[in-house]
């Protein structure tokens, strides 16, 4: 007779993975097929710490379980797939005993809490950018009027004194005091509660104009540096400000780019050709819900740009620190790029997602919702 309780295991939404005392894998569901990207048949009578290889504290947590009742519970760990990006999941561990009161194997359950971690971070992202955008525009407005003095003194006393090393000085002085008020003025937009002026627009003309400027800066500095396009041409008109839209394409091209160059540097015993990849498509796999009424279904599709490259990538523990103002890992820069992107997209009622690998390269996605049809 069937074990009653198999059909209740198999059609459980939660993973339910258990082990022997060997820790040999004895139970491995459909959820956690789905949840790991790996084959009931390729797992069962393995030992965790080879299945889950990426992931050795899973083996840890069910051998301390094993040798000392301990039970285990965690919320917002990290697990790692076949194929895919790692899930946010939470676990926990329970003793298995046999009738007799015989210790049997241990019990993991694993549920994805990846969407529900990924609204946590959204609105603790909301909430600490509004705070530095206060702090932002504060600073910003008490720098920008003694810069301009300073500025202007310096233009003064370049006129006044026509030694060469003093002018070298003095320019310096201008130099350096433009460069700030550029990231002055940067925070001031950052900290602008703008509307955009929507309209139907193009978006392969807005990237079109990107790419061509980000080549030819490359070409003056580092050489030829080839951006690949694979626009989706039966891509409909998205709804957008095209000054805005191109400001945020030409900061993640850029990034795409001196991510590749960077690896191109790093990497001189084994030289990779810099890869930048611009894509369309209509996205049918990325849906917002919009308020009742919006749409018959109450949901939109979205049109999806991608920047790819295969750079340095970013690490995993600094991902989600990419849209914070200020923060940044190049020597040169102010920060407030990926923000003042992330805040334009906000403002178009899109969707912007990175996905990234350390060596390997990054992937950002960029959701914006289609333009009015026209009739």
């Amino acid at each position: 007779m069937a074990n009653p309780y198999e059909d209740i295991i198999e059609n459980l939404t939660e993973a339910v993975i258990s082990v022997d005392p060997g820790s040999h894998i004895t139970v491995f569901n459909q959820a956690a097929e789905r949840l790991t990207e790996l084959s009931r048949k390729k797992a069962l009578g393995k030992t965790l710490s080879d299945i889950f290889s990426l992931d050795p504290w899973l083996s840890e947590i069910a051998g301390k379980t094993l040798a000392d009742e301990t039970l285990y519970s965690d919320y917002g760990a990290r697990l790692h797939r076949r194929f895919s990006a790692p899930l946010t999941i939470t676990v926990s561990t329970r003793r298995l005993l046999g009738g007799s009161g015989e210790l049997t194997g241990v019990a993991i359950l694993i549920k994805d809490v990846s969407a529900i971690k990924s609204i946590e971070n959204e609105e603790l992202r909301k909430d600490r950018l509004a705070h530095l955008g206060t702090f932002a525009a504060n600073l910003a407005h008490e720098v920008k009027n003694p810069l301009s003095g300073i500025k202007g003194a310096a233009q003064l006393l370049s006129r006044r004194n026509k030694d060469k090393d003093f002018k070298k000085l003095t320019d310096i002085i201008v130099k350096e005091s433009d460069r700030l008020n550029l990231i002055v003025c940067e925070m001031l937009d950052f900290t602008r509660a703008r509307k955009p002026v929507k309209r139907n627009l193009n978006i392969h003309k807005v990237l079109d104009s990107v790419i061509t400027l980000v080549e030819k800066e490359a070409e003056s500095t580092e050489g030829n540096l080839l951006i690949a396009k694979a626009y989706d041409p039966s891509l409909p008109e998205v709804s957008g400000s095209s000054p805005q839209l191109s400001q945020v394409f030409l900061n993640l091209v850029k990034n795409a780019r001196d991510a590749v160059l960077e690896a191109v540097y790093k990497d001189k015993k084994a030289p990779r050709s810099p890869r930048v990849t611009v894509t369309t498509r209509l996205s049918s796999d990325f849906k917002i819900k919009q308020p009742p009424g919006d749409d018959e279904n109450g949901k939109k599709t979205f049109a999806l740009i991608e920047v790819a490259d295969n750079g340095i990538g970013i690490a995993e523990k600094d991902l989600e620190e990419v849209f914070t103002p200020f923060f940044t890992t190049k020597r040169k820069g102010s920060g407030l790029g990926m923000g003042i992107s992330y805040k334009v997209i906000k403002e178009h009622s899109g969707y912007i997602k990175i996905v990234s690998r350390p060596g390997e390269g990054t992937k950002i996605m960029v959701y914006l919702p289609l333009g009015a049809s026209k009739k």
